[in-house]
């Protein structure tokens, strides 16, 4: 990638996270929907729904038609929602999607370079019509969706549905006289840029070593309470992040929730931290992971000094503790609006994720401003570029610092006393065992397995 690229990249794309905050379009707001306001919102699925989504809101803000790029992306966030949730992954995935797509217009447009040179050429005036860059546009983001998302291809068959749709035919190979070959080796171009990014997409993304990780990830907690390494015992670190011991679904409590058994090791799983290699991925824009990693959390039992983001001046200690007796303290005084607030951004399982849900609010800034094909692929690609490089620097900071999340912190520190908290679904707030607390959340949807610090909401 071009130097260029990679200033422009960053500059846009944080410029456009931070207007996406302040600028709420009105797709958002009509989102702001949740179990506590009793108006749940399905997910998407096929072609067609996607295309029904753009559609409906299309004609709430009196557009007439949205761009192909915003039709394959609700598409996009369709396969997200129905796979797993692996944040670090889908930001990957969705900046290559996004990149095929600018490259392949970029052969259509007087001026724009590809962001992977070599496969795309830019063709004659003549010929730069939108009719050329959507099909252009379209045969790249199917070329890199059925590799990215095989299975949910396999199961729908949207992708190639969505192409019947819009009219085009599917081509196998690239060339550099039609839309569709033009398309063909955008992809084509991108994933070769990206096979040996360190992201180990090959083996499904697994852990591995490099330079900057010589070793394999090991948790320093436990989720095993016989190893002594869980909350409330003698040699649980509460400076570190501890893996949870999660249950499968083979068993149920009486109230229908999955609960496990220590005597039947199929009724649970012990967690494993996600991607915690990703630090070491190819950014997108930044020079590497580390160039931005910000300063360490506070250590429960650290005499040094510490001033928080509000400018206090207290020592690590004290910092540790009084962070987490914030939340503790929210825990006990949730409003009906917090909870609004915690669900909306929960972004879980069946959910296009964080990174995804940026990209849904993404959709009303292109309604509002009625973009063309060349204003969504360029708000895409800056959008999904620092999403992506924000996961990478958020992933070095959490395999860094490897803090405890509060889940594991707040049972050890009040471990044996009784605290007032939320005790869960229907119940409010209560006096609870410490050793006892959750977070606010559905009971199924599990703490997340990756360290806290940084947060990866609060980045991408």
């Amino acid at each position: 990638m071009s130097h260029r690229w990679r200033i422009l990249g960053a500059l846009l794309g944080f410029t456009l996270v931070i207007l996406l905050i302040v600028i709420r379009p009105p797709m958002a707001q009509a989102q702001l929907l949740c179990r506590t306001c009793h108006i749940p919102l399905p997910p998407l699925n096929t072609a067609e729904s996607a295309l029904s989504r753009s559609a409906q809101d299309i004609t709430k803000t009196g557009h007439t038609e949205p761009s192909v790029v915003i039709k394959w992306n609700e598409l996009m966030l369709a396969a997200v929602r129905n796979g797993p949730p692996r944040p670090t992954v889908i930001t990957r995935s969705m900046l290559m999607v996004h990149t095929a797509m600018y490259d392949a217009w970029s052969a259509y447009d007087a001026t724009a370079e590809p962001v992977v040179p070599g496969y795309v050429v830019r063709q004659p005036v003549a010929l730069h019509t939108e009719a050329n860059q959507a099909a252009a546009v379209s045969q790249a983001a199917y070329q890199m969706l059925i590799t990215l998302f095989p299975q949910y291809e396999q199961n729908t068959q949207s992708f190639t549905r969505m192409m019947t749709i819009l009219g085009y035919d599917i081509v196998t190979s690239g060339d550099t006289s039609t839309p569709a070959g033009i398309g063909y080796l955008a992809a084509q171009g991108v994933l070769d840029a990206r096979r040996d990014d360190g992201s180990n997409a090959a083996n499904n993304y697994a852990d591995i070593t490099s330079e900057i990780y010589p070793d394999l990830y090991q948790p320093v907690n436990s989720a095993d309470p016989t190893t002594g390494k869980v909350p409330g015992q003698a040699t649980f670190n509460p400076n570190h992040w501890q893996p949870l011991r999660v249950a499968t679904g083979k068993i149920f409590d009486a109230g229908g929730l999955p609960v496990f058994d220590a005597n039947q090791p199929d009724s649970y799983r012990d967690q494993s931290f996600l991607t915690p290699h990703w630090g070491a991925v190819t950014p997108f824009a930044l020079t590497s992971g580390d160039q931005f990693r910000p300063p360490p959390p506070p250590l429960l039992g650290s005499s040094a000094p510490y001033t928080d983001a509000l400018g206090h001046p207290m020592t690590n200690d004290e910092a540790y503790k009084a962070q987490f007796n914030q939340v503790l303290n929210y825990s006990a005084h949730l409003t009906d609006k917090m909870k609004c607030i915690a669900e909306y951004w929960a972004d879980g399982p069946r959910s296009e994720t964080p990174p995804g849900h940026w990209n849904a609010l993404a959709h009303g800034i292109s309604y509002r401003d009625q973009h063309s094909i060349g204003d969504d692929v360029k708000l895409f690609l800056a959008l999904n570029g620092a999403l992506f490089d924000a996961s990478v620097s958020a992933w070095d900071a959490k395999r860094a610092y490897d803090s405890v999340r509060p889940i594991s912190a707040i049972r050890h520190l009040y471990n044996g006393q009784t605290i007032k908290a939320w005790a869960g679904p229907n119940q409010g707030a209560q006096e609870i065992s410490g050793d006892k607390w959750q977070p606010y959340q559905a009971l199924t949807f599990v703490t997340p397995a990756f360290a806290e610090y940084v947060s990866g909401h609060s980045t991408f």
